[in-house]
């Protein structure tokens, strides 16, 4: 029998009326600074205030079948003040009013601001910044952010592989010639590395030392059926990555990883061969299947469980996991590593950052960088939990995917790598709906 900790935290009720509000075109402003009662990021107060949020966000996306159809693309999130400004691109439709009537029974100010750009216009967009960047000798595109809470467009962040005047010239005029295939407003961005550590060698990596003791139930010593965020190695690979959440297909628990993980970069064979870090008889399983391309996930054979570890790398915490949840922009994620432990204080900046793991065409996931200009993420952690609190439960958002902005210091970690103050992930609902009878364990 497995015995998992639990906390016990104090509830702080919030009651607050609220209005609905429609904004045409309007600019979306930032979030305002906090008043006198208005709940700190990071309070109790505010943990509340932003589950309220996610319900809304959840029921959005998981009731509303016709959603993606919809002129929807996401919310713009103000916990502080109970405020969610939905994004929405064309006419004002039932579908619509009926949002903002299921958020302001939830006691919240709703407002829209209305985008020039829809879902397809922007994926048109940054198909076309692909295209035309292929044109131009020695530069390349790292990522194109196409849903901002300040910019209706799609922003190009790229890199030189041999800087030149020709090519500079060429990059100036990348943004005319996407507003001219698509009529998408563009603009260029300083770029970010031309891959993260999900793409990294392992070469130069730290020696480790593996301890002969049983295991304990922490992250690197887990033991069936497993908890998310848990640490693990691959021999075949001499590497190690991530435990995502538990789920089960078709009435079979199973584990998640990211797809990057288990795929052999040598041949693209299958890796099957995980084990906890400093147990080695504690076995992960073979690769059972994948997720469809935009959740760049697997699931292994292994038996999950409805919880996630949650604290420091060396920690035998764990949280239950009450069921899965969506998130928008400015939105506040922690990501619990495997490798380096939990952080928080990670924001939402971008629901469109395209993205490509190295198995697949490149799709839209979920961007976030730590405000603290701290530690968000370290190899090793890929595969790990992205999560919400809500002030009394813990809600699987996503799979922690990669990071490509380096920073320091990074902390203590099983194994120090260098980190990065940004997390790339995918959505656990994109996931879900791309396995077949699959559902969130929870406990």
């Amino acid at each position: 029998m497995r015995f998992r900790n639990a906390r016990v935290i104090l509830t702080i009720p919030v009651l607050l009326c609220a209005g609905l509000a429609v904004s045409p075109m309007a600019a979306h402003a930032a979030p305002g600074k906090p008043g006198p009662g208005t709940p700190a990021a990071g309070s109790p107060a505010f943990f509340v205030n932003q589950g309220r949020i996610m319900r809304f966000n959840t029921w959005i996306r998981e009731d509303n079948p016709g959603i993606d159809a919809s002129g929807y693309l996401a919310s713009v999130d103000d916990a502080p003040h109970l405020t969610v400004t939905l994004l929405w691109h064309g006419p004002a439709t039932p579908l619509l009013r009926a949002i903002m009537a299921d958020g302001q029974s939830l006691g919240l100010t709703v407002k829209v601001e209305y985008r020039k750009y829809g879902a397809s216009d922007l994926d048109a967009a940054t198909a076309a910044a692909y295209r035309e960047a292929a044109k131009i000798p020695g530069y390349r595109i790292a990522a194109v952010d196409a849903l901002a809470a300040d910019y209706d467009g799609i922003q190009i962040e790229g890199y030189y592989l041999s800087r030149s005047a020709t090519a500079e010239a060429e990059v100036s005029v990348l943004p005319a010639r996407v507003a001219a295939d698509t009529g998408v407003t563009a603009e260029v961005k300083p770029g970010r590395p031309a891959a993260g550590f999900a793409a990294r060698a392992q070469a130069g990596r730290p020696s480790l030392s593996i301890p002969a003791a049983g295991p304990s139930g922490t992250r690197d010593q887990d033991y069936s059926p497993y908890s998310a965020s848990g640490f693990m190695h691959s021999p075949t690979l001499n590497a190690e990555c991530s435990t995502g959440f538990g789920i089960s297909v078709n009435g079979v628990a199973h584990i998640l990883t990211a797809r990057h993980c288990v795929k052999n970069p040598n041949n693209g064979a299958n890796v099957n061969d995980y084990e906890a870090m400093d147990y080695h008889a504690d076995k992960y399983g073979s690769v059972a299947g994948f997720a469809g391309n935009s959740g760049m996930a697997a699931y292994l054979s292994a038996a999950g469980y409805g919880s996630m570890f949650d604290g420091p790398y060396n920690t035998g915490t764990v949280r239950n996991i009450a069921g899965f949840a969506d998130v928008g922009l400015n939105d506040y994620v922690c990501v619990s590593g495997g490798n380096s432990g939990t952080h928080c204080n990670i924001q939402i900046t971008n629901m469109f950052h395209s993205y490509t793991d190295g198995w697949g065409p490149y799709v839209n996931t979920i961007y976030a960088l730590q405000l603290n200009n701290t530690i968000a993420l370290m190899p090793g952690d890929s595969g790990s939990g992205v999560y919400q609190f809500d002030g009394v439960r813990w809600w699987a958002v996503g799979m922690a995917q990669d990071g490509t902005v380096y920073t320091s210091p990074c902390g203590t970690a099983r194994v120090p790598y260098p980190c990065t103050l940004d997390v790339i992930f995918t959505s656990v609902h994109t996931i879900l709906k791309e396995i077949p009878g699959s559902a969130i364990l929870t406990h």
